[in-house]
């Protein structure tokens, strides 16, 4: 209506005044024009509010349409389509009209041409409700519409309206640019002609009047449109960051809109932290160009302290000259429930994937941990939980976790929550929802075996969703566990079956074979496919044996089971016997379903116990009959000998340094040896004679049928040539002398008992005279026994009456002459046989053992002597290898050195080389242990014996001792002198000292000293001499010079 009245209002002017100067009428014209001016600016205005009103409807159209859409989805209240379709319909209709410049909706008449971006904002309506429409057609007619999908498309379409408002604020400002131009222009008219402009302003306040009338309604219904969408408008001033907003902005954040101010800063500080960086950028990106608009979503506090999700869109609406943005006009939209909603369907499908994943992990796993670490650590990844762990109850408590791992107090937080879902069987949920506690059932007629616990984050509680899908799973994991219990149950079964020792086969009613196992198939010689079947009746192929198959089984038929022995065929004939034992199973009804059978092969069990008894009469190593049998045999020889009054003899063999030869080769060698022996043997026995071994090296044989004793002599003479023949072992060929006794009979016994113990006595006599020889029974060997008992006699007496006494011989350091220590040596002073040399009665002592109780005598005299030396001396004592066999040793060392109070470290023990040898275990434990106190250790008589380096290294021995025999021969025997270097250069390499005994002369000690040993021990210095001499002979010494004297 103003666009038309201005002209009208000019022309009345022009009529009236007319007879006006030509200025007058000049100022008319002007007149008229400025109001022609102004009318066309009401046009452009009216052109605004119209399309600000539209805008509006359009708004509350796609409000109104969402709210049905959102109440469709959620299943309340019945929205009639068609209604949906026409908002959607008249929010269309409105922005096409928008686009073409129309507003016939509103009641407004057809204005100008609208600008691009209003046009553009409007065709960008109608294109975003075409996929609300679409979503909405899929979700009625079922063909996979969404929730989330039609909830996306509405978010779209709002975004859609409010950059059409955007757009028309945007030409409503630039309107309002043009006008104040006009208003400038029209002032200073009005300043030049004051009548018009009178006129002009009274013709202007009525127009503005109806602007602001008009104006205000159309801010009442884009107000109402703002709030209804729960929208706020913003105007910024980018310059000094004033912010302008409107009421529902304020009441939006929850503050009194009266006293909230707005600012830039307050806007800022109002954003969530971890959002602020990423809106403050898309604010920068857009006011700098680098993106075409302001939009950006983020969580703002609010005045009660809640986060508030905003969808913020912008455009910046005045620049200065330089083209810079001066201020941002926008609307700040909740889209809290939009988000809260998807986040709960995000949640809802992260929880679908869970279960997805599980069900693929119930199908993968292999295990039962497996199972549970891998739900646990997919639950917990995918479902978004703070932690996940199960919880069973066979005693293995907490097996698997996902997540943060559970402390002690949140376990006995959650304990009780799961012992009251355990009694109750059902799930239960803590009552902030942060914990919830599912049953895990394995097998239902047992009750509750576990439970599933659930902890969620702190910023989400667990829904009951979270506890329908939870229990679902947690019914899953029951499932599987179940399954892989009796997966297992069955690979246990079959791995039993197949790895039984014995035979096992399992037969239908018919009794033809269902399976057997690999022991019965490789016990009968059959594959297992073969077996599959085949008849029982396989086993027995013979008429008799099936015969008694039959029966058994038909007595199974009856009696429900049968076991026993049967003589079943291999598949090449070869008899097998069997224990066999069978059982009838039988159904529910009672119904025979099968026959399953135990078999054990008894073929090794006879072949043992005919070994056993062979066994038991004879040698296991050469198959010769054992000293019992050979009694036995001996009875019938001797019987048959005194019948026809003829001779036998009894002959007992002792392989001559057995032993040295076993520990040098070991026991492979000596074993190879002594069978051999005893195939020389029974080649050299005739028909009535018998071969009998008792006992390592011992042999007996019994010779019958012989016509003198010269035939016993003859027969002796070819039997110690064969046995001397080498035994070829490997790459070895072990040779060595053999020594025999002979008894004949009648004369030197009448039964086998006596015989042999006249035979072992002649052993000993021929053994004593050189080995490699034989000796009979008689007058000699009684005389040499009577001697060997009268000296054991006299040890024992000796030791009773102290006759025993210690000689010691000085021990020095071959470079400076200094005395080191000094050699105990035994010396027995007999009343009856005067002074005995140590190689009579040592032999006999370590025979007969004295050598123990002898040994205990010298280490205590030995340190109670020393104790009178100077602190640098040290005593040397040799031990005897039945010293460490019988009793104590290191308890005999230390009762010695505390009943004498000699420290440790000044005596030296001095092992032999056969010691080592002996049993190196013992030794070196013993060895050790004595270290331990402080005890040195030296080996005596080195080189004579079979050295073991490995025994010497493992002893760690502090001296080696060269023997006196190398040492008297060092000057004349070229090898003799090898051998001292060699054992000196071998000490050197192991980091042993080399004392050298036996030195006579002084030229023996210079090459000694020139071949690098260490100490010396001879005549050349000093003769063994009592404890009082030695005493008295050490003041004597400065530097020690050879003397032969001494």
């Amino acid at each position: 209506m103003a666009a038309g009245m201005k002209p009208v209002a000019a022309r009345e002017g022009w009529r009236t005044r007319l007879p006006l100067f030509s200025v007058t009428g000049l100022g008319v014209l002007l007149l008229g024009l400025l109001g022609w001016l102004y009318a066309f600016s009401e046009a452009s205005l009216a052109g605004i509010v119209a399309p600000l009103d539209a805008s509006a409807q359009v708004q509350i159209q796609v409000l109104k349409a969402r709210l049905q859409a959102d109440q469709l989805l959620a299943g309340g209240l019945v929205v009639h389509p068609g209604e949906l379709d026409m908002r959607l319909e008249r929010a269309r209709l409105v922005a096409a009209d928008i686009a073409r410049g129309r507003s016939s909706l509103s009641g407004v008449p057809d204005v100008s041409t609208p600008s691009v971006e209003v046009v553009r904002a409007a065709q960008r309506v109608e294109q975003a409700l075409m996929p609300v429409r679409a979503a909405l057609s899929r979700h009625r007619d079922g063909s996979g519409g969404d929730a989330l999908s039609i909830r996306v498309a509405f978010a779209e379409l709002s975004a859609a309206g409010e950059a059409l408002q955007i757009a028309i604020i945007d030409a409503a400002h630039r309107a309002h640019e043009e006008r104040r131009r006009l208003h400038d222009a029209l002032v200073l008219t009005a300043t030049l002609l004051i009548g018009a402009v009178l006129w002009w302003l009274d013709r202007q306040i009525c127009a503005d009047q109806r602007a602001a009338v008009a104006l205000a309604d159309s801010e009442a219904r884009l107000r109402l449109s703002l709030e209804a969408g729960r929208q706020g408008l913003f105007d910024l001033d980018l310059i000094n960051g004033v912010m302008v907003v409107n009421d529902g902005y304020a009441r939006m954040l929850g503050y009194d809109h009266r006293a909230f101010h707005a600012s830039f800063s307050g806007w800022r500080g109002r954003l969530h932290p971890d959002d602020r960086g990423r809106v403050l950028k898309a604010l920068d990106d857009y006011l700098a160009g680098r993106c075409v608009d302001y939009r950006a979503e983020y969580r703002a506090s609010t005045a009660d302290g809640r986060w508030l999700w905003l969808l913020s869109v912008g455009r910046v609406i005045e620049r200065d000259a330089d083209g810079r943005p001066r201020r941002l006009v926008g609307t700040h939209t909740d889209i809290t429930a939009l988000k809260l909603a998807e986040q709960r369907e995000r949640h809802l499908n992260r929880l679908y994937v869970t279960l997805s994943a599980t069900n693929q992990t119930i199908v993968r796993a292999r295990s039962r941990q497996e199972l549970l670490v891998r739900v646990c650590e997919e639950a917990c990844a995918q479902g978004g939980f703070a932690s996940v762990w199960i919880d069973l109850r066979d005693g293995g408590g907490l097996v698997a976790c996902g997540g943060a791992a559970p402390s002690r107090q949140q376990l006995y937080a959650a304990a009780g929550i799961v012992g009251a879902a355990c009694r109750a069987r059902q799930p239960q949920l803590s009552e902030d929802g942060e914990l919830a506690v599912f049953p895990i059932r394995i097998d239902d007629e047992q009750g509750v075996d576990g439970a599933l616990v659930v902890r969620a984050r702190t910023d989400a509680a667990i829904g009951h969703d979270d506890v329908r899908l939870l229990a679902e799973m947690a019914g899953d994991i029951g499932y599987a566990l179940d399954n892989l219990q009796r997966q297992a149950q069955l690979r246990l079964a079959a791995q039993v079956f197949d790895a039984m020792g014995e035979g096992l086969f399992v037969a239908d009613p018919q009794r033809r074979v269902q399976m057997v196992n690999p022991a019965f198939a490789a016990m009968t010689g059959y594959s297992v496919a073969d077996w599959s079947g085949s008849l029982l009746r396989r086993l027995a192929p013979d008429p008799d044996d099936a015969g008694h198959l039959r029966e058994l089984l038909a007595q199974i038929d009856r009696s429900g089971h049968w076991q026993g022995e049967i003589c079943a065929r291999r598949q090449d004939g070869a008899p097998l016997p069997l224990w066999l034992g069978v059982t009838a199973v039988r159904d529910a009804a009672g119904r025979l379903s099968q026959y399953v059978g135990v078999v054990s092969d008894l073929t090794e069990r006879k072949a043992a116990q005919a070994r056993i008894d062979f066994l038991a009469r004879h040698d296991g190593l050469t198959g010769l009959p054992n000293r019992e049998l050979l009694r036995e045999l001996a009875a019938l020889v001797l019987a048959q000998a005194r019948r026809e009054g003829g001779i036998a003899a009894v002959l007992s063999l002792d392989v001559d340094r057995f032993k040295i030869l076993n520990d040098l080769f070991g026991p492979t060698a000596g074993d190879c040896l002594l069978a051999c022996y005893a195939e020389r043997l029974l080649a050299a026995l005739g028909p009535a004679d018998r071969a009998s071994r008792v006992g390592g090296d011992e042999f007996v044989l019994l010779l019958g049928g012989l016509g003198d004793v010269d035939a016993v002599v003859r027969f002796t003479v070819q039997l110690l040539e064969s046995l001397a023949q080498p035994v070829v072992f490997g790459s070895e060929r072990l040779q060595t002398s053999t020594s025999i006794g002979i008894a004949v009979f009648p004369d030197d016994g009448s039964d086998f008992d006596a015989l042999q113990a006249r035979a072992d006595t002649a052993l000993a006599a021929a053994k004593s005279a050189g080995r490699g020889g034989y000796r009979f029974a008689g007058g000699p060997l009684d005389r040499m026994s009577r001697e060997r008992l009268a000296m054991e006699q006299g040890m024992r007496e000796a030791l009773r009456q102290g006759e025993f006494w210690l000689a010691y011989q000085p021990q020095l350091d071959l470079h400076d002459g200094h005395v080191l220590g000094a050699e105990a040596l035994l010396r027995w002073r007999s009343p009856s046989m005067g002074e005995l040399s140590p190689g009579r009665f040592i032999p006999v002592a370590e025979e007969s053992g004295l050598i123990v109780p002898i040994g205990v005598y010298v280490l205590e005299q030995a340190c109670r002597d020393a104790c009178a030396w100077p602190e640098t001396m040290a005593v040397a004592v040799n031990l005897s290898a039945l010293q460490f066999a019988s009793g104590d040793i290191v308890a005999t060392v230390e009762a010695a050195l505390a009943a004498s109070g000699l420290p440790a470290q000044r005596l030296e023990l001095e092992l032999t080389e056969s010691l080592l040898l002996s049993d190196a275990a013992t030794v070196a434990a013993a060895v050790e242990r004595l270290r331990a106190l402080g005890v040195r250790f030296s080996i005596d008589d080195f080189g004579t014996g079979y050295s073991s380096l490995t025994a010497l290294r493992r002893l760690a021995v502090s001296r080696l001792k060269i023997d006196r025999s190398f040492v008297m021969g060092i000057l004349d025997e070229r090898e003799d002198r090898a051998i001292v270097e060699a054992v000196i250069q071998l000490g050197r390499g192991l980091g042993l000292r080399i004392i050298a005994e036996g030195a006579e002369q002084p030229e023996q000690l210079e090459l000694l000293r020139e071949l690098g040993c260490d100490e010396v021990q001879g005549y050349v210095f000093a003769r063994p001499m009592p404890a009082a001499a030695l005493l008295e002979w050490l003041p004597q010494v400065v530097n020690a010079s050879p003397s032969g004297s001494r």
